[in-house]
C-alpha cells in the first residue's frame, strides 16, 4: 500500500506510540512533519528518559529519521500561526499529552474543525477506562498478557519483556484508526494504548487458569530455543515435515517425524544435548545454504 504523493501528516506526539505511527506513515509514502517545542524536545531526545538510558536516543532517530523536523517555541505569539500554516494542506494530525500543552497552539476540537474541516485529528491517550495513566508494562499487566512471562520465572525480581510490545502495537493501531477515520470523514477520534492492547493482543491470550503451553511458547520441541556451547541460542521453528526432516538429517538426530510434537521432556533433552555441544560457528557451518526456519540468536 502506498499513500497519494500529496498525503501529509503532522506529528505533534512524542516518545513511542505516536512517533511509531508517524514512521509508518512515512513508510507508506506520506510526508510527515514532526513538530516539537524548541525548549522541551521529545523526551526520548532530551530529559529524564534520554539521561537515564541512551537507547531512547537511538529509538528517536529510528522513528523520526524520515520526517521533516520543525521546532519552535510553543508559547510564542506566532506559535498558532506556525502550526496552522503546516495544517493548511495536511490530511492527518497526531496529538498526545495534556490539553494545556496545546492551548497556545490553537489545538482544540472546535478550533481545528472550524479552520480545517477536512483534517482528521487522532488524539492518543494511555487509558480510556478505569486507568488513565498507563505505561507499556501496565497495559500488558492489566490485560493479563504478562501472566505467561511471570509464571515462567522463579526469581523475586522479574525483568519486563524485551520490547515495549503494547506501545509498538499502539502505534500501528493509530495508523489503522487514522486511515479509517479519514475514509469516514471523521475529523476527531481518540485512540488509546488500552484499547489497542485489548483489541489486537488480548485475542491471542490463552484462557483458563495457569499458563497453558502451545506452539508459540514452547509446547513442542520443534518450536523452541536451545542453548549452544558458547552460550548463544538456536531458534528452531522446524514445524513442517520438510524442515523437521532436514533438521534431523543435518544435526544427525535419530528422531521420528512424530517426535517433533512430543510434549514430554525426552525429545527436548535430546535436541538440547546435541545443540549444547556445538558452538555458533559450527552451527552456522551446518546451516550454510540451508533455509529451514532455524536461526542463530
Amino acid at each position: 500500500m502506498t499513500l497519494p504523493k500529496d498525503f501529509k501528516v503532522v506529528d505533534l506526539t512524542h516518545r513511542l506510540p505516536g512517533p511509531t505511527a508517524g514512521k509508518i506513515f512515512c513508510d507508506l509514502g506520506a510526508k510527515v512533519i514532526k513538530i516539537e517545542d524548541e525548549k522541551f524536545k521529545d523526551p526520548f531526545l532530551s530529559g529524564l528518559f534520554n539521561d537515564s538510558d541512551d537507547h531512547f536516543t537511538k529509538w528517536y532517530r529510528e522513528l523520526n529519521s524520515k520526517k521533516e523536523l520543525l521546532r519552535f517555541d510553543f508559547k510564542a505569539a506566532s506559535a498558532k500561526q506556525t502550526l496552522y500554516e503546516q495544517l493548511q494542506d495536511s490530511h492527518i494530525l497526531l496529538i498526545a499529552g495534556p490539553s494545556k500543552i496545546y492551548e497556545n497552539l490553537g489545538v482544540s476540537k472546535n478550533l481545528l474543525s472550524s479552520h480545517f474541516p477536512s483534517l482528521t485529528v487522532i488524539e492518543l491517550k494511555a487509558g480510556s477506562g478505569k486507568f488513565k495513566n498507563l505505561h507499556d508494562l501496565n497495559a500488558l499487566a492489566n490485560a493479563g498478557l504478562l501472566d505467561m512471562h511471570v509464571e515462567s520465572k522463579s526469581e523475586s525480581i522479574i525483568r519486563p519483556p524485551f520490547l515495549p510490545i503494547a506501545g509498538i502495537t499502539f502505534g500501528h493501531w493509530v495508523v489503522t484508526k487514522a486511515l479509517a477515520a479519514k475514509l469516514a470523514n471523521n475529523n476527531w477520534l481518540e485512540a488509546s494504548l488500552e484499547e489497542a492492547t485489548e483489541t489486537i493482543l488480548v485475542p491471542f491470550k490463552s484462557s483458563g487458569e495457569g499458563t497453558p503451553r502451545y506452539l508459540h511458547n514452547g509446547k513442542f520441541p520443534c518450536y523452541c530455543l536451545y542453548k549452544t556451547f558458547d552460550s548463544r541460542a538456536l531458534a528452531i521453528a522446524a514445524v513442517e515435515d520438510k524442515f523437521w526432516s532436514r533438521f534431523l538429517e543435518l544435526f544427525e538426530l535419530k528422531l521420528t517425524m512424530e517426535d517433533r510434537f512430543d510434549t514430554s521432556e525426552r525429545v527436548f533433552k535430546i535436541i538440547s544435548k546435541k545443540i549444547s555441544q556445538l558452538n555458533s560457528n559450527e552451527i552456522l557451518s551446518v546451516l550454510e545454504n540451508e533455509d529451514i526456519c532455524i536461526s542463530l540468536v
